[in-house]
């Protein structure tokens, strides 16, 4: 079973932004028309116009459409694959203006339901009457648990079942329950365990490589790509996912 928390653990930031990276440029392979906008300022402006206008817009448009952009991070050892993105961490530091010594999070503490103990069991009972729902026992059976209502008896198949009453060696659970109480378990009520939390905040600082072994104008192309997607998608792709 999945553990689940509200916590993002030590954030894999630099594989956030490389998936930050590769779903952009999806998008952006599937939405074309927004090279209109990464490279409105070409054709824009009056000294580039003539040499970088509307043609050299479709260069990159075109080139983009049929070269693929694989983005690594800078420690991959594989054969380098031209042109690629590379993302490296420069430096990684603790804010502790923004901290405390304590470590405080918002959520000091949370609910954890990872795992179920026994408290008691396996255990057999000494006589089971399913007409009134009472499991009998031995008085040293259970003589060095406390057993009380709410907890839950489990049988050998897993199903579960509330424990009404405690009556001595008399344990109560829903009348008309069918079932083989060989072994059984008795376990607390869910969930078992609370987690302290803590939190700190760190500065990071990144190099973002481009790379291309072919003209000269498609580094060009690939760094304004790049600025364009990091700008138009650190909303969706960054922030919204902890950055």
């Amino acid at each position: 079973m999945a553990l689940k928390t509200s916590i993002t653990g030590i954030f894999p930031s630099d594989l956030i932004l490389r998936s930050c990276i590769i779903q952009a440029l999806a998008d952006l392979r599937a939405n074309p028309w927004l090279l209109e906008y990464c490279f409105a300022a070409l054709p824009a402006d009056d000294l580039t116009a003539a040499d970088y206008g509307d043609s050299e817009v479709a260069r990159a448009r075109e080139w983009f459409q049929r070269t693929n952009i694989p983005v690594f991070l800078n420690i991959n050892a594989n054969e380098a694959k031209f042109p690629c993105i590379t993302i490296g961490l420069q430096s990684s530091v603790e804010v502790e203006i923004e901290g405390s010594l304590a470590d405080i999070n918002a959520d000091y503490v949370e609910d954890n339901d990872y795992n179920w103990p026994t408290l008691v069991g396996p255990i057999t009972p000494t006589n089971y009457n399913s007409a009134t729902g009472i499991l009998s026992f031995n008085d040293n059976q259970l003589s060095t648990f406390i057993v009380v209502s709410n907890m839950f008896v489990v049988d050998k198949a897993g199903n579960v079942y509330p424990i009404l009453k405690v009556d001595d060696n008399d344990i109560y659970i829903p009348q008309n329950t069918v079932a083989d109480f060989t072994d059984l378990l008795i376990k607390p009520q869910r969930p078992s365990y609370q987690t302290a939390l803590e939190s700190t905040i760190y500065r990071e600082s990144y190099i973002i490589g481009c790379y291309v072994d072919s003209e000269p104008i498609h580094l060009v192309y690939l760094h304004t790509i790049l600025i364009f997607l990091l700008l138009r998608y650190k909303q969706a792709y960054l922030e919204a996912r902890g950055f």
